[in-house]
């Protein structure tokens, strides 16, 4: 894999998700060549959704070189849609509110995920199934091929297999801090 790509692969996990109480995780793991950090946290009171944006969002806030290109892997629709599909551009013509004339939920964190995407010159949203390391290779080969063509023109099948495993570390890291919260 390229030495001037960092690829952030970000999750979030939410225990009891839109249950009065309940605990949240989410973490990232950013790799370019040789070099790895990783960072998780999380909150009560939250849901899944939040702590997907929060992943990316402490994941991004990490890079202080905004000259690598940068690719954000994540098992969120929500996020890499809004990313992909420009969502947000809707939402903000509108004053932040959705068609129905509702507020968006999670203004705050949008503005902040935008800001900090806004800052890289080339960055880039990818969805990946979450929870693939307990499939069988036909399966992950399945989930591959419906990547987008322009994806897979970069990414090999055996990349995708590595990014599984990166995913796997994500997930639970991201449900180790939503389970460290359920316990206090």
């Amino acid at each position: 894999m390229d030495n001037r790509i960092i690829y952030v692969y970000t999750d979030g996990a939410c225990q009891g998700n839109q249950v009065e109480s309940n605990s949240g995780g989410y973490a990232a793991f950013l790799k370019c060549g040789k070099y790895e950090k990783t960072i998780s946290g999380g909150e009560k009171n939250t849901t899944n959704n939040i702590m997907e944006m929060k992943a990316v969002i402490e994941g991004l806030a990490l890079i202080k070189d905004k000259s690598y290109r940068v690719v954000v892997l994540s098992d969120s629709a929500y996020v890499v849609n809004c990313m992909n599909d420009k969502w947000y551009v809707k939402w903000q013509a509108r004053n932040w509110m959705i068609t129905a004339g509702v507020p968006v939920k999670n203004k705050e964190l949008w503005q902040r995920m935008l800001e900090l995407v806004e800052s890289f010159s080339d960055i880039s949203f990818i969805k990946i199934k979450g929870h693939l390391d307990r499939k069988s290779e036909a399966e992950k080969k399945k989930w591959y091929d419906k990547l987008d063509e322009s994806v897979k023109k970069e990414m090999s099948f055996d990349d995708y297999l590595i990014h599984i495993d990166r995913n796997v570390v994500v997930d639970g890291l991201a449900s180790a801090e939503a389970e460290k919260l359920k316990e206090d």
